[in-house]
């Protein structure tokens, strides 16, 4: 086992460790919730840090799998940055041990970073053509987000709305790079202009929506489906572990399932039914 999957095994398990602590900070997940404004954003944003390291531990993992090297070093990067912060905001707001958790695994990263030897910083390098397609796409993704929201608030805090569907089809017509970033901007600033406190949690679940759909460019139609339903059923699962902690069960289900039918769904069926009219009439070879 190579120094970087040791690094990988270790930030997943004490990842997982911390998030499983923040059981008492939160006041249990069982008993009705009550948390104020600023101990919900300190709580969320450290739970998305700590699913972000886990999902960055998967990618890192899939890319050594799949002898995708090249990738490995900006994975591998950016899970250390995650971990870091991670650790400094866990004991600066909690003052918990458990934060010394990660002190390890940041040791353990410095051997396995300088061992991959990759072929340089890939995924953020973007060229001018994905560059223009990334700003308007993810400004089409906030205006559809933010309009659509704006009409549909949730009883359970949150809002509504069809701006997956931009990303669903970002990511069928680009691949995963132009899905992870238009899902992760787009997400972003139709929070800030709707005005959601937790902004960050966006650009974790809907990047990684974004980077799944990618993965069904130019697969056949199952495939798509397939793939765009996992993906918005995993945005759908990353704001429902945040919202166990600062919501409790029962609200937190309810925006599950609001967000896998009433959103990832309805998206799902409009950016098939638009990417195949646009195939038929020729606009996805000549894009």
């Amino acid at each position: 086992m190579s120094n970087l999957h040791v690094f990988c095994l270790t930030v997943l398990l004490l990842s997982a460790v911390m998030i499983i602590s923040l059981y008492d900070v939160s006041g249990g997940f069982i008993e009705k919730i009550s948390l104020t404004s600023k101990e919900k954003n300190s709580i969320s944003l450290l739970v998305i840090l700590l699913l972000s390291s886990i999902a960055l531990n998967l990618t890192v993992i899939f890319l050594e799998l799949r002898e995708h090297r090249g990738y490995i070093p900006t994975a591998s990067l950016a899970l250390f940055c995650t971990t870091a912060i991670s650790f400094v905001y866990y004991f600066v707001t909690f003052r918990s041990l458990y934060s010394l958790l990660l002190l390890p695994s940041m040791a353990i990263f410095i051997v396995a970073y300088l061992r991959s030897r990759g072929e340089g910083i890939r995924f953020f390098s973007l060229n001018t053509k994905e560059i223009s397609l990334i700003a308007v796409l993810s400004s089409l993704t906030a205006v559809l987000t933010s309009v659509v929201g704006s009409v549909f608030p949730s009883p359970t805090g949150g809002y509504t709305h069809i701006g997956d569907t931009i990303i669903f089809l970002a990511g069928l017509m680009f691949g995963s790079k132009v899905g992870f970033f238009t899902g992760s901007i787009g997400a972003m600033v139709a929070d800030i202009i709707v005005g959601y406190p937790r902004w960050y949690v966006s650009i974790v679940a809907h990047g990684l929506e974004g980077f799944i759909a990618g993965l069904a460019k130019n697969k056949r139609t199952g495939t798509q489906v397939l793939t765009l339903a996992v993906a918005g059923i995993v945005m759908a699962l990353t704001y429902y572990i945040v919202n166990i902690y600062i919501k409790g069960y029962a609200p937190a289900f309810i925006s599950l399932i609001r967000d896998v039918f009433g959103q990832a769904g309805v998206s799902l069926i409009l950016s098939i039914l638009i990417y195949k009219n646009m195939e038929k009439t020729g606009l996805i070879g000549r894009i």
